[in-house]
């Protein structure tokens, strides 16, 4: 007959089997996710605050975008990126039916490995141009597509990254070129030629060479030469960010004077565009000569596309920043 010291070691032995099972699968689970543990993500008090204050007469309303906002931090998303969602929503007076159907579009994307802060801003941009709710679920469903597009491609021929950030601006920037007027076989081959020449440049980041592609493809720029110059710049050690932008700058100004010529002479030192003005480019930021914007009238790379949207959506820089035209 078991002694009581015996039951004792056998019920202390039999908790620690259970608290080592479970560990285990937390673990797995949370590892097989990719996601911050559920417990440690929490929507901000002041966010829920405003949410239970601007919808009171709405309790149905206000608990279903309180779900949806904390499954969305649950997810991954941090407070900081899906909080401008939802009180834009809330100021733009989108109802609670469609700002939910708006969370669950980024947290459909985040949940299949894609980065949330590009849909958060189309979100934005759309907002900011009075865009309705099925417009900016239709503009989410195409930066989506897109950024899948690229992932694919990333996946089987692209660079290697060492942060989620440098993978989702890649990302981003990728769905912004396609959205410019390069197709997949094009983009395939241009990260291929980064992962070929990942050697070369250690001062730029993947995202920074898709950008200048995004760039010249937004101004009609051909992709053989578009090629030549990310060849050249990828296996340039002295170029760097700085370069780029100047580049930019000075390719903006060439086509606004009708001029053309050999895009590589247009590399210039950072130092050689001190002092412009990028009002000069008749571009109100650096930021907005990146997308392609010109004197053609494409406001964004999606209406390079397109030829024009109806939806009203412009940049995501536009947006943040409470720019509009």
């Amino acid at each position: 007959m078991e002694t009581s010291a015996g039951k004792r070691r056998s019920k202390r032995l039999a908790n620690r089997v259970f608290m080592f099972g479970l560990i285990i699968l937390l673990q797995g689970s949370i590892g097989g996710t990719g996601a911050s543990p559920a417990w440690s993500a929490r929507l901000p008090d002041d966010l829920e605050e405003a949410i239970l204050y601007r919808l009171e007469n709405d309790e149905t309303g206000g608990n279903l975008i309180l779900q949806k906002a904390r499954k969305a931090v649950e997810s991954g998303i941090p407070p900081g990126v899906i909080a401008p969602v939802v009180e834009h929503c809330l100021d733009r007076g989108v109802d609670a039916t469609s700002t939910g159907e708006i969370l669950d579009e980024i947290i459909s994307a985040r949940e299949r490995g894609l980065p949330a802060a590009p849909l958060a801003s189309k979100v934005l941009e759309g907002l900011a141009k009075n865009a309705g709710s099925q417009g900016i679920l239709i503009a989410l469903g195409k930066v989506t597509e897109r950024m899948e597009t690229a992932a694919q491609i990333i996946a089987v021929s692209g660079p290697r990254f060492s942060t989620e950030e440098g993978y989702g601006r890649l990302l981003a920037e990728s769905s912004d070129a396609i959205a410019a007027g390069l197709d997949r076989d094009q983009l395939t081959e241009i990260i291929g030629i980064m992962a070929e020449e990942s050697d070369g440049n250690g001062k730029l980041e993947p995202g920074d060479v898709i950008e200048l592609v995004k760039t010249l493809r937004g101004y009609g720029i051909e992709h053989e030469p578009v090629t030549e110059l990310v060849r050249a710049v990828v296996r340039d050690k002295d170029i760097g960010p700085g370069n780029l932008r100047s580049f930019i700058l000075n390719f903006v100004n060439t086509r606004k004077k009708g001029e053309t010529g050999d895009l590589k002479n247009l590399l210039t030192d950072p130092s050689d565009s001190e002092g412009v003005d990028p009002a000069e480019t008749g571009l109100e930021t650096a930021d907005e000569a990146s997308e392609g914007r010109s004197s053609s009238g494409l406001e964004t790379a999606d209406e390079a596309s397109e030829g024009r949207s109806s939806s009203g959506l412009d940049t995501a820089d536009e947006a943040s920043e409470g720019r509009s035209r």
